[in-house]
């Protein structure tokens, strides 16, 4: 409904084959481009536009580029966001109140 046929090939594919990724990491960063990549080849980057996507095409290269296209961009992008600072570093995920404060350097805080 939201994807061209050859888009929705693209998605089969990479859906059937994210479940023989071993690495959970790997996993995640494909998720995430797949997901974006699909935001991007939606007009106007919501899913409330159906039928022919062409009627919407404002010449934007999002449009232009196909599923495929734009998740190798994005992982590319996710790809270049991973690097190695040489330290041990450590992420919780609790409520900020009941993390053991010393050694603490960044709280990301998420309130509903």
């Amino acid at each position: 409904m939201f994807f061209r046929p050859e888009d929705l090939r693209f998605l089969d594919r990479v859906s059937a084959n994210l479940t023989k990724l071993e690495c959970d990491h790997q996993r995640a960063l494909a998720v995430s481009a797949l997901v974006r990549s699909c935001l991007q080849k939606q007009p106007r980057g919501v899913f409330t536009i159906s039928g022919d996507p062409a009627r919407y095409d404002d010449g934007r290269r999002d449009l232009r580029l196909s599923i495929e296209q734009h998740f190798l961009e994005q992982v590319a992008v996710y790809n270049e966001a991973v690097f190695s600072n040489a330290l041990e570093n450590r992420a919780l995920r609790c409520d900020v109140f009941d993390a053991d404060a010393q050694g603490i350097d960044l709280v990301y805080l998420d309130p509903p």
